[in-house]
């Protein structure tokens, strides 16, 4: 570094900047992308982590179709069941075994 007296001409200036390389700007953009890419992976396991919590948590917006379809068919399927069985009492077919 030059010293210029505290009067800081251009060429003191240029002089006291380093002087950045080919290889330098290269390094420098590629830790740039790295730093965003690591700020991308950080903000989507941030978000991947409250939609898990949210998930667990919202017991209330839970799909209850399956319940539900699983209630109306064991339902559905005893009425038959039993319909068809006072059906053959009805006509003296009902087998039973004992």
């Amino acid at each position: 570094m030059i010293d210029d007296e505290g009067w800081r001409d251009e060429r003191s200036a240029e002089a006291s900047e380093p002087e950045l390389s080919f290889r330098d700007s290269g390094r420098i953009a590629k830790s740039k992308e790295l730093e965003r890419l690591r700020s991308d992976l950080v903000a989507k396991q941030n978000r991947d982590d409250r939609e898990k919590s949210l998930a667990a948590g919202g017991g209330e917006n839970r799909d209850l179709f399956i319940p539900i379809f699983t209630l109306v068919a064991v339902v559905g399927f005893a009425g038959l069941y039993g319909y068809e069985m006072l059906r053959l009492y009805s006509r003296g077919e009902l087998y039973l075994p004992w």
